[in-house]
């Protein structure tokens, strides 16, 4: 790819760090961010969260994802401070499925996109914002058409961002009644969490007018939709929506003799979502080399939902900024409750 897609600066706010170098430094010394949450369980007892200890504990809803997201993103913002004058952007924001307007307030997706809009607003020159409920396969399900804009010259670079928080006793408890919630009782579940991450998307040859170093370089990123739900009974490993993605993303690496060593998932603790890893992986074994290392932050950060996969941006751009990355070519993987897909190629820049 002559003039790839390159991140040029990025931003978290986690249960592990108030930044993103914080949040992945710790993230890489193995700390877990589990304790006991005000939220209590049909059985009055607290459940396991990781949730922010700064955030106050009565918020929730729209107030408290815009209170995740509004730091990580200006964190971001903050990144390209000289040149962001120069700059026509585009605001994309993955949302959490639970926020669908079938299934819940219309406004509320649009309350945190119009509020987070008007915030980096302030800071910078949004001239459209867009976003989807596709939880963490927003941005797969995205990439291609904002992709599209940022070639025809329409905008000169994307704000990318996820934002997601279980710390809502209406989720706690269809996450019980749905037989999803992690406790010792069930350990087939998804662990609540929280975390807000966004990156600065931009094409490398513009970053490079404007002098800032890209973190990482975006390749192939596919997405499909699978019939494979946490609320049916479709066997996981068939796992075709998955397989399709990451053997897509992997004939782009074929094509230029790599491979990738490095995978960074969404996986909580949920058993079905990793037989349909199982599976993927003994389908794509050319895909992988040495060192096969695997991260799934969301079992020591709790689940990301849609900040998955921006966080994995993140996570790939600090690592190889602070030449801890465990290999130079990284897959990143991430699956809605609706079935959606997506896998996105991310590689160290030269």
């Amino acid at each position: 790819m002559s003039d790839p897609l390159v991140v040029v600066s990025v931003g978290a706010h986690t249960p592990l760090g108030l930044n993103a170098q914080a949040s992945c430094y710790v993230y890489r010394a193995h700390v877990a961010a589990m304790q006991q949450s005000p939220l209590l369980n049909e059985g009055g007892e607290p459940v396991t969260f990781c949730a922010l200890r700064t955030l106050d504990p009565y918020q929730h809803g729209t107030d408290r994802l815009c209170a995740l997201a509004e730091p990580a993103m200006r964190e971001a913002i903050d990144g390209i401070a000289e040149a962001a004058s120069q700059l026509r952007v585009k605001l994309f924001l993955a949302l959490d499925e639970q926020l669908d307007p079938e299934v819940a307030d219309p406004r509320a997706a649009h309350d945190v996109v119009a509020r987070i809009s008007s915030a980096a607003g302030a800071k910078l020159n949004v001239v459209d914002a867009a976003h989807n409920t596709y939880g963490a396969a927003g941005i797969g399900a995205a990439l291609e058409r904002l992709t599209t804009e940022l070639s025809r010259g329409d905008i000169d670079a994307l704000l990318i961002g996820g934002v997601h928080s279980d710390y809502e006793p209406t989720r706690i408890r269809a996450l019980e009644a749905g037989r999803r919630l992690f406790s010792s009782d069930q350990l087939d579940g998804l662990i609540p969490g929280e975390a807000a991450a966004f990156v600065v998307v931009m094409k490398a040859s513009r970053a490079r007018a404007l002098r800032l170093k890209p973190q990482v370089v975006i390749g192939e990123t596919a997405a499909a939709r699978d019939k494979i739900r946490p609320d049916n009974d479709e066997s996981a490993f068939e796992a075709a929506g998955l397989t399709f993605v990451v053997r897509k993303v992997g004939d782009s690496l074929a094509q230029s003799g790599q491979q990738a060593g490095w995978l960074i998932t969404d996986l909580s603790a949920e058993t079905f979502r990793h037989y349909e890893l199982q599976a993927v992986s003994a389908r794509t074994r050319k895909i992988w080399c040495e060192p096969e290392y695997l991260d799934a932050p969301a079992q020591r950060m709790g689940y990301l939902g849609a900040a998955a996969m921006p966080f994995a941006l993140v996570l790939a751009a600090e690592a190889w900024r602070g030449e801890w990355a465990p290999h130079d070519v990284a897959i990143a993987i991430g699956g809605s409750d609706f079935g959606d897909r997506v896998a996105m190629v991310m590689t160290a820049p030269s």
